[in-house]
Order: C-alpha cells, then structure tokens, then sequence
C-alpha cells in the first residue's frame, strides 16, 4: 500500500483516527483497497483518496468528520469503521457525489466544500 501522508499537521483524535485507518486497511483490507492520499484536514476530520479493486478506474474521496466516534470517546473505533466502509459500494452516496479537477470523486454530503488538499491553495473545484 503506498500512503502518502499530507499530515504535517497533528491533532490528538485526527491522528489517532488517521492511523487507525491505515493501520485497518493494511491489515484487514489491502487486498481491495489502496490508500493513494489520507490527511488531517483538521482536529475533527480526516480525508482519504483510494481505489478499489472492484472497480479500479474509479478514484475516490471521502471525508469522515468526528465526533461522535464509532465508540464513545474512542478515535480509533471510527478509524476502524471508516476503513471497513471504504470497501463498500458508493451506493446513494454517489448521486450526490462531486468530482473534483484531479478526478476525485468525492462522497461527501451534499452542499459540503470538496476538499482542500494539504499541497493546493484553494480548494480543489
């Protein structure tokens, strides 16, 4: 799995969120994920651009914002589920998804700003 790790900033929960996923999916998922891109967007968000073995042409985007944690007070669990969801299918999360001018598809809510990656000065568009 390559990781490339925006995160030159550090937060207590993004961070152990952040690990959580990479660890989860290196351990349980690698074989239909792949991490390109994950990065602390800020205390309470994490971004992660990925692909899926299942449909290999498809670069995708999501953004899990905290808390509430999977478990009460605990940024591992959302890790965990986090990287558990980025095996399944885009499903209605993909009607309302936007790409971005890199390709992204992002599947975030509707009416959220895409993401602005750490290496951009304005948000991607």
């Amino acid at each position: 799995m390559t990781i490339r790790d925006y995160g030159s900033k550090r937060w207590d929960d993004s961070s152990l969120v952040l690990t959580s996923i990479v660890s989860d999916v290196s351990r349980f998922y690698s074989s239909e994920v792949s991490i390109l891109a994950i990065w602390s967007e800020s205390p309470e968000s994490v971004c992660v651009i990925y692909r899926r073995r299942q449909d290999p042409g498809h670069l995708w985007g999501h953004r899990l914002r905290f808390p509430p944690h999977a478990i009460k007070n605990d940024p591992a669990s959302s890790g965990a589920a986090f990287a558990e969801l980025l095996t399944e299918p885009a499903g209605t999360l993909f009607d309302e998804a936007r790409q971005d001018r890199h390709g992204v598809t992002w599947l975030i809510p509707p009416g959220s700003d895409l993401p602005t990656r750490p290496d951009e000065t304005s948000p991607s568009a």
